[in-house]
């Protein structure tokens, strides 16, 4: 979500993402660099959370494997 939304006019469309690279927001006009656009919208995010003393969303990304291991290794070094 973080670069379909240009924070500073707060609109929010697919339409502005035509290409991976490009952020055009159909609202404004303004355009920019997909990746800049995004790191913008996360430090103004994380601004807002400082000013207001927000605390951050609890949780993991659901878009990330989980990196815990989920059975016991039973895996021994042979003895030599």
């Amino acid at each position: 979500m973080t670069i379909t939304n240009h924070e500073r006019v707060g609109h929010v469309s697919a339409d502005n993402r035509q290409t991976q690279a490009k952020f055009a927001c159909v609202e404004c006009g303004y355009e920019n660099n997909a990746d800049r656009v995004g790191a913008i919208n996360i430090l103004e995010r994380g601004h807002r959370l400082l000013a207001c003393g927000e605390s951050a969303q609890s949780g993991r990304s659901v878009k990330q494997e989980p990196t815990e291991v989920t059975q016991p290794i039973s895996a021994r070094i042979p003895s030599l």
